[in-house]
């Protein structure tokens, strides 16, 4: 099956005028998904700029020489860099948040199209901003019910820099809240240190790995994985209707709204040029009157002056 088959790009903008951007790019990732099939299950993470996504990533993958993710300090993922996580799992790196139009397009199709989705938060920066708030929104409304809770895993990162400082837990604790309020649903939530499973690598100590909760953490996610390959194709037929719902929602107030629109236009236009009407009306009336009074007039003449009458004709058939 060809990707987005079932809808082309034509449509997809012609989607977008009628019911928004977001509409358009759910519809994209559902094409993805539904595409698929039953290949490999798609983990895609997303954060903020520097949250810590990318590390997190390369410390599942054992990246210990080599990012297989780039990392800075700076916007460094493009459109959403994949790798192969194990057998049947793919892990995708998406945009950063908030870095640009573009790259929120980017990212959030990606999540659209992945079967589980990671948001990372830093939690040395406190609890969440308000573009990491709303964007949980937006990606709760690219999804129903108990989808969020299926498909969503909640990660605070950057833990070592923070854990041992007074107030962390109260910020852990605010975090959860607020991811609560935005998603509408309850996630799972980790937290976890890349940095600590790097630094345990170097030293060998296996202690301080599990403490890094970085093995936990891709343990748990394998599980969920699998869980998610035994029920994907259900879950994206479900998803993929619901999606039809919610859009034929949208197309049909949008429709009833512009038929308001074109309902309301007539009648002003009714209203304004009325007057113009009934005045063109009475001089149709009045050139009608005048055309049969002459019709008649030249009847009565021909009766009685075949000659005055050619004459008369023929200059009537000269002035038009």
């Amino acid at each position: 099956m060809e990707e987005m088959a079932f809808l082309d790009e034509k449509e997809l903008d012609s989607l977008a005028v009628l019911t928004g951007r977001k509409s358009a790019q759910k519809w994209r990732g559902m094409g993805k998904r539904m595409a698929a099939g039953g290949a490999a299950v798609t983990i895609a993470n997303t954060g903020l700029v520097n949250s810590g996504k990318s590390s997190l990533f390369n410390a599942l993958l054992d990246s210990f020489e080599q990012e297989r993710f780039p990392v800075g300090a700076v916007r460094t993922t493009m459109q959403g860099d994949r790798e192969n996580l194990c057998q049947g799992v793919d892990i995708v790196d998406t945009p950063g948040i908030d870095a640009s139009d573009d790259d929120d397009d980017a990212a959030y199709s990606a999540l659209m199209e992945a079967d589980l989705i990671v948001a990372v938060h830093n939690i040395k920066t406190g609890m969440l901003n308000k573009s990491e708030y709303e964007w949980l929104k937006k990606l709760a409304g690219g999804m129903k019910g108990q989808e969020i809770g299926k498909r969503v895993v909640f990660v605070c990162t950057w833990i070592d820099e923070r854990e041992r400082q007074d107030g962390y837990q109260d910020a852990v604790k605010e975090t959860k809240s607020q991811v609560f309020e935005a998603l509408g649903e309850e996630v799972p939530l980790w937290e976890v240190s890349a940095k600590r499973y790097f630094t345990a690598h170097k030293k060998g100590k296996e202690s301080l790995a599990r403490a890094s909760k970085i093995p936990q953490f891709k343990e748990f996610l394998l599980e969920k994985a699998v869980s998610a390959h035994g029920t994907a194709a259900q879950q994206r037929q479900q998803a993929f209707q619901q999606l039809c719902s919610e859009t034929i929602g949208q197309l049909n107030s949008q429709k009833q709204r512009l038929q308001g629109y074109i309902n309301r236009t007539e009648k002003n236009l009714q209203y304004k040029y009325a007057p113009a009407v009934r005045s063109w009306e009475s001089i149709l009336e009045n050139f009608k009157s005048m055309r049969e009074d002459i019709n008649r007039k030249l009847d009565e003449l021909k009766e009685c002056d075949q000659g005055e009458y050619d004459k008369l004709k023929s200059r009537l058939n000269q002035m038009g």
